[in-house]
């Protein structure tokens, strides 16, 4: 430990003045170039972040679009429910329906032992108007030979009786088709899943089936953040570079949330190279202050290291003629 000491210990003026000198302009180069670092940093993750709910929102929108087109008829129908020519009113809402882009079909069911057309035509079970309608989960359909969703309303009397149950199947890759058509980037992740975190549609990586399944802290902290708010991203751990950042944002029109996750590397890549530029220019700043430290403080110190010696051997009993004084100054 006294060697250590030794070795660091200040044993000339020049050493003082350069050390002196030099460590407050070095703090004050590293002071600037990390507050400058964190500044830059935050304020491209914020940005990132209004960009990633932008494109999450846009997205979310076209899918929330192609969802209320047959939601729209839905409620029609059910706003004509206690109407005495209902049933004309239904078959021309029911044909619209089938028309609509992206349904496969329309069924509409009738509670067992009711004679439903002829009940219907009469008029002699009005049901309410109702908003309520339910979504399923993406299934295989052995009749179309693909994924669809289904839009289920029930349709219930003025006592709260279930008469019947209209449903419009849709094709799940025609909902797909507004996610994939966004242009992600190739290093973006983005998922499409329900409120409990069940992959729907991924995009850029392998199907899974569970988000935050293989208990990633980052998955796990935008699926609690969703509980919370409807929109937003959750960086992930790292500093002063995070490993990965995410963005969410509910469906209105279903239960579903798209999910964008990115590396933290290539939101932070600008600032990254540039704290290489910083550290290098930084470096040959500090040794061109040492160096003009040398060469403006050089003469004066040797000429102090003269006297010093001068005033060791009058100490000693031996007087020399010094040099007549080339400065103006105390020296």
């Amino acid at each position: 430990m006294q060697r250590i000491v030794e070795i660091f210990k200040i044993r000339g003026l020049q050493q003082r003045l350069a050390i002196f000198m030099f460590l407050p302009v070095a703090v004050l180069l590293i002071g600037m170039g990390l507050a400058g670092f964190i500044y830059a940093r935050n304020s491209l993750l914020a940005e990132w972040s209004e960009a990633a709910t932008l494109k999450l929102q846009r997205t979310a929108h076209e899918v929330d679009m192609r969802l209320s087109r047959a939601k729209e008829w839905l409620k029609m129908f059910h706003t004509t429910g206690d109407d005495p020519y209902a049933v004309y009113y239904h078959d021309l809402i029911i044909e619209q329906l089938q028309k609509v882009e992206g349904v496969v079909r329309v069924n509409l069911n009738w509670t067992a032992g009711h004679r439903s057309l002829e009940i219907q035509k009469r008029g002699l079970i009005p049901f309410l108007e109702s908003s309520a309608v339910d979504i399923t989960t993406p299934h295989y359909d052995s009749l179309v030979k693909n994924e669809t969703v289904s839009l289920t309303s029930d349709l219930k009397t003025k006592n709260g009786r279930t008469v019947g149950r209209l449903e419009v199947v849709i094709r799940f890759d025609y909902l797909g088709e507004a996610i994939l058509s966004s242009g992600w980037r190739h290093s973006d992740q983005a998922y499409l899943v329900n409120n409990r975190g069940r992959i729907l549609l991924s995009i850029g990586t392998a199907h899974r089936e569970q988000l935050g399944g293989n208990d990633d802290p980052l998955e796990v902290k935008t699926l609690a953040a969703m509980q919370q708010k409807p929109f937003g991203t959750v960086i992930g751990g790292g500093f002063p570079t995070p490993a990965q950042v995410s963005g969410y944002y509910q469906l209105k029109e279903a239960p579903w949330s798209l999910i964008m996750i990115a590396p933290g590397k290539n939101i932070l890549a600008p600032i990254v190279k540039l704290q290489w530029y910083y550290i290098i220019s930084g470096a040959i700043f500090i040794f061109l202050i040492l160096t003009l430290i040398r060469l403006a403080f050089g003469r004066t110190v040797f000429l102090i290291q003269e006297l010093s010696k001068a005033a060791h051997g009058v100490s000693r009993g031996h007087f020399v003629t010094l040099d007549p004084p080339k400065t103006q100054d105390e020296v």
